[in-house]
């Protein structure tokens, strides 16, 4: 009897001890993930076009989803292809955690980003963090480009995010066309 109960109080300190592994092992292989994660988006620089137009290497994956909330306040004056005015609209996108959502509003002159806003829905801890750093980074990649075409690559590691303003913008410059 006593043989059996030390067998089984081994069992159970090895299943403790492998349980502990397996969970250190996933959190080592978490943070490897996202600091790799995050020193790819430091080497990705916003690829300028000839045209000035920034372009994406982003690319979306079926699990995105597309924003359904579309508005716009556009005025009399047009240039080019697209009328001056600001647009705004919703995109969601698909994170580990669920759904996110991001609120762009851009306001176009003459065809090109005067101003831009965003609001991110920040609903995760996770995904609150890159997506206050993609609000803190992504302006200056925006303003002053033409829409046409107006992409961006992953800032501040915040691929989802970028993703998801990278769907906004094709739907304000498809609401903007004359």
């Amino acid at each position: 009897m006593l043989q059996t109960y030390e067998q089984h109080s081994r069992r159970k300190l090895i299943a403790t001890i492998l349980t502990v592994l397996v969970i250190a092992g996933v959190v080592v292989l978490t943070d490897h993930f996202k600091s790799e994660r995050a020193e790819s988006a430091a080497h990705l620089a916003s690829v300028v076009s000839p045209a000035g137009t920034t372009t994406s290497n982003v690319t979306t994956t079926p699990d995105t989803q597309t924003g359904n909330t579309n508005t716009a306040a556009t005025s009399a004056t047009s240039s080019g292809n697209y009328k001056d005015g600001t647009y705004t609209t919703t995109s969601s996108y698909f994170v580990p955690s669920g759904n996110e959502s991001i609120r762009v509003s851009v306001t176009l002159k003459d065809g090109t980003v005067s101003d831009v806003a965003i609001q991110n829905s920040e609903s995760d801890q996770d995904s609150a963090a890159f997506q206050e750093d993609f609000a803190a980074n992504y302006k200056s990649h925006v303003v002053g480009k033409k829409i046409s075409g107006l992409q961006l690559n992953i800032i501040a590691g915040a691929s989802e995010t970028t993703s998801g303003f990278n769907e906004a913008l094709n739907q304000i410059a498809s609401k903007a066309r004359a």
